[in-house]
C-alpha cells in the first residue's frame, strides 16, 4: 500500500511539473519569461510544428503530407520574398490540414497557403497519426492522451530542456522551417528502384485496399479553402505528381475512378488547381 501511495505521489509530482512547464504548449497555464515561455522541443512532429506556428512569424504556409514536407523547399524562386513555413505532416488527413490551417490563422498573419493534395488524405478509414491528438492542433484531447502527456518521463525530459533553455536566457528558436529531416544516421537508398517498389507495396497493402473516398475528408478540404478565403488568404493547391508505375498500380487495383472523383471534387471546390 505504501508503495502504491509513493508511486501515485511521484506521478502527481511529474504531472504537476509537466503541466507547469508544458514543453509542447498544450496547456499554457503558466507562460513566464525565464521559466517556460520559449518552447524548444520537439522539432518536426505535430507538437513541434504547432510550437513553431505559435512562437514564430510566417506569412506563407505549406500544407500536405510527407510528399509536400519532403518536396517543397521554403527557400525557392516561387516563394521569393515570402517567409514560409512547411507545415505539412506525415500521413496527414484533410482534417489535420484543416486544423493546422485554423491554428496558423489564429497565430499568424497569413497571406498565402500552398496545399499539396494526395489521394491518401481523403481516405475515409485513415484518421491520422496518434501524435496529432496529443498536439495543440487537436480541437480536443482525450483523457488517455492527457495521461500520456502529463505522466510521462519523455515529457519530463522535454520539460527539463525547456526550463534549462529559458533559465539560461535563451530566446525563441525559429531557424527550423518545418522541412523534412532524415533520421540521424539514415542512409539514402543505393537502389532507387528497390526503394520505389517498397513504397508501392506499402500502398498496395495499406492505403489502397478497401479505400473509400471520405465525405467528411472532402468537406474538410472545402472548409479549409473557404476559411482561408474568408480570411483573405491566397490559396494555391496542386495535385502531387505520381510516377507512371504508381498510376499503373492504381489501375490494377481499381483506384483510378476514385482518384478521378477526388480530383473532380477539388476542381469544383477550388476553381484553379495547379498541377505540378
Amino acid at each position: 500500500m505504501l508503495y502504491i501511495g509513493a508511486l501515485l505521489f511521484l506521478c502527481g509530482v511529474v504531472a504537476a511539473i509537466n503541466a507547469a512547464v508544458d514543453p509542447h504548449g498544450r496547456l499554457l497555464i503558466v507562460d513566464t519569461e525565464g521559466f517556460n515561455q520559449t518552447k524548444i522541443s520537439p522539432d518536426n512532429n505535430r507538437s513541434g510544428k504547432a510550437r513553431s506556428l505559435r512562437q514564430c512569424s510566417y506569412d506563407t504556409l505549406i500544407l500536405g503530407t510527407s510528399r509536400a514536407e519532403s518536396g517543397i523547399r521554403v527557400e525557392q524562386p516561387a516563394l521569393e520574398g515570402a517567409h514560409a513555413y512547411n507545415g505539412a505532416l506525415k500521413a496527414a488527413t484533410m482534417y489535420e490540414m484543416r486544423r493546422v490551417a485554423d491554428y496558423a490563422l489564429a497565430n499568424q498573419q497569413l497571406q498565402t497557403v500552398v496545399i499539396g493534395l494526395d489521394l491518401s488524405s481523403f481516405n475515409a478509414k485513415d484518421q491520422g497519426l496518434d501524435d496529432f491528438d496529443e498536439s495543440p492542433f487537436a480541437d480536443s484531447i482525450s483523457f488517455a492522451a492527457w495521461g500520456r502527456y502529463l505522466v510521462s518521463w519523455k515529457t519530463l525530459k522535454h520539460s527539463w530542456y525547456t526550463w534549462e533553455w529559458n533559465h539560461d536566457g535563451n530566446t525563441v528558436t525559429c531557424e527550423d522551417r518545418g522541412e523534412y529531416k532524415p533520421r540521424p544516421g539514415a542512409q539514402a537508398s543505393a537502389n532507387i528502384r528497390t526503394a520505389f517498389d517498397f513504397v508501392l507495396k506499402r500502398y498496395a497493402s495499406g492505403q489502397y485496399p478497401d479505400f473509400t473516398l471520405g465525405k467528411q475528408h472532402l468537406a474538410d478540404f472545402a472548409a479549409t479553402v473557404n476559411t482561408l478565403a474568408d480570411a483573405d488568404v491566397q490559396v494555391y493547391a496542386f495535385i502531387s505528381p505520381m510516377h507512371a508505375t504508381h498510376l499503373e498500380l492504381m489501375r490494377e487495383m481499381g483506384m483510378l475512378d476514385k482518384y478521378d472523383n477526388s480530383v473532380s471534387y477539388t476542381h469544383l471546390t477550388l476553381p484553379t488547381i495547379y498541377s505540378v
